[in-house]
């Protein structure tokens, strides 16, 4: 059987633990039509990532084959997984298709991106779709999240290599509607994806996201009216987002590169309405970074004390800060326990 696809995964080190389990989860599937290229980039601080994309998909384009891209925290279980990819993207006519993922837990953290009017993304996560648009267990979404993307034509595609590290997936979706093509999603294949287990490891991670965004609605923000017009994207357009408050303080991390203004505010409200202490806290954090008034990081630290990064910064402007936990909660179920010393800073507050 010829084999008619590339699967490419880059990991800064493929020896990692998440990177391991991801390689290991690939092999032991069925990979009779394709070729497992494997980057390991050794940590290169200078490394693109959109640039390798790219070169995969210029090479598949010569050896005309279609590529799919695997990021190296995810984890797939189900033997048939390519040959689902290669029916849904036949069952909808599309050329770029993905699939939906989960937490090791088992909860859904994707089912494609919807590209938002206000210049902001909102990942899908429980989605009631149109019936009229699921073709065997596979729908029509805006776009997707490339850890895991099949790609078919790829002459018809270049991956952006000016994103420093994210949205060239949601770019390249894009670029497939704008061709009048499709993008879809298999709703019955899911996969394991720990978001964040090669990003979050990035001290730039945050402002690459924001600046990256930016360049991302610069180019596609005209075409919203266009891409929404589409009757299989139009049930997306309409979409209820979520009042909570991890949404606020999501949406206010995002808009502090696009709209610092915007961003403050929303801070602000979290501080003034908010009884949830960790988003609290993490809004004067970026409040401190957005006015320069260190009686943000004091309000941070009285708030959570195991803000590592708020209690640096105090200390180095010479302000005594208190290392006692007053919350009376065990660390071992805290809300703040990401961010205690004895513990692996997995995110930020």
């Amino acid at each position: 059987m010829r084999k008619d696809t590339i699967v490419f995964m880059c990991s800064p080190d493929i020896r990692r633990m998440n990177a391991r389990r991801a390689i290991g989860s690939v092999k032991a599937t069925d990979l009779s039509r394709a070729e497992l290229y494997l980057i390991d980039n050794g940590n290169d601080t200078q490394f693109n990532h959109s640039a390798v994309m790219n070169d995969m998909l210029r090479h598949a384009e010569r050896t005309g084959r279609n590529l799919v891209i695997l990021d190296d925290d995810v984890e797939i279980h189900e033997y048939d997984w390519l040959n689902r990819l290669y029916s849904a993207a036949d069952d909808l006519d599309a050329d770029i298709v993905g699939c939906v993922h989960t937490d090791d837990g088992g909860d859904v953290n994707h089912m494609g991106i919807v590209v938002g009017r206000d210049g902001l993304t909102e990942s899908l996560f429980d989605f009631r779709h149109d019936p009229r648009w699921v073709r065997n267990h596979a729908t029509y979404v805006p776009t997707l999240c490339s850890a895991i993307m099949l790609i078919r034509e790829p002459g018809r595609y270049a991956i952006d290599v000016s994103y420093k590290k994210y949205f060239q997936d949601l770019d390249v979706c894009m670029q497939a509607w704008s061709q009048d093509r499709r993008v879809g999603i298999a709703l019955d294949l899911r996969l394991i994806h720990i978001g964040g287990a090669t990003g979050n490891r990035n001290p730039h991670a945050a402002r690459f996201l924001g600046e990256d965004l930016h360049r991302f609605n610069i180019r596609w923000q005209p075409h919203l009216d266009r891409l929404y017009a589409r009757p299989e994207l139009r049930q997306y357009d309409t979409i209820a987002r979520s009042a909570g408050w991890i949404h606020e303080f999501m949406r206010a991390a995002r808009l502090r590169y696009v709209d610092p203004s915007a961003a403050r505010a929303i801070y602000e409200r979290i501080i003034a309405e908010s009884h949830a202490p960790e988003y609290v806290a993490g809004s004067h954090f970026h409040l401190h970074g957005l006015t320069g008034d260190i009686n943000h990081l004091v309000r941070c630290n009285e708030v959570n004390p195991c803000h590592q990064a708020a209690r640096t910064q105090l200390e180095s402007a010479g302000v005594a800060v208190s290392r006692r936990c007053m919350n009376g909660i065990d660390c071992r179920s805290c809300y703040f326990g990401p961010q205690a010393a004895a513990k692996p800073a997995s995110r930020t507050a």
